[in-house]
């Protein structure tokens, strides 16, 4: 829906090419086309950062009109309780939050992975809240911080109720 974020972590590949928000017309015809083409059951909504996009409510209801699960993939900066809640009620499935250390979050430079696990956590129990709400995360691996794996799955088994998710 837009390819403009908030973040500009290392390896993203929409770093450099921005064209900006796309017209909602544009993403309705696209996502008509696709479930005629794909007869998919679900529709992924990403950017950039979906949530920037200022129709993103319209976009989920528009999916959910079509009796498809609505999923959005974000880094979750923009998330708030009442901007998950109004996703809810458009009809939102599911968030998959890409939180990692190296996205370079402002307040959250130089943290491990174990410590990234307050920010997931902070996530999860926000959107857990709003009810009827599933959320899974997702994160990069590199050689830096394959050793933290075992901090991310242990804290990933302790919400296993509230995260539907983990790759």
């Amino acid at each position: 829906v837009t390819d403009i974020c908030t973040l500009a972590c290392p390896g993203c590949f929409r770093r450099n090419n921005f064209e900006g928000h796309r017209p909602l017309s544009e993403i309705k015809k696209e996502i008509l086309q696709c479930r005629e083409m794909t007869n998919c059951s679900r529709i992924s909504i990403s950017g950039g950062e979906p949530l920037l996009y200022p129709d993103i409510i319209e976009v989920v209801k528009f999916i959910t009109s079509l009796k498809l699960k609505c999923i959005i993939l974000s880094n979750g900066e923009l998330l708030t309780p009442d901007f998950a809640a109004k996703l809810r009620k458009a009809g939102l499935y599911q968030f998959f939050l890409h939180v990692d250390s190296g996205q370079n979050r402002p307040g959250w430079t130089n943290k491990t992975e174990s410590e990234m696990n307050d920010l997931r956590q902070y996530y999860v129990d926000m959107v857990h809240k709003t009810g009827r709400l599933k959320c899974g995360f997702n994160m990069t691996i590199r050689h830096s911080n394959l050793n933290e794996v075992p901090d991310i799955v242990r804290w990933y088994q302790a919400n296993i109720d509230r995260v539907s998710h983990l790759s």
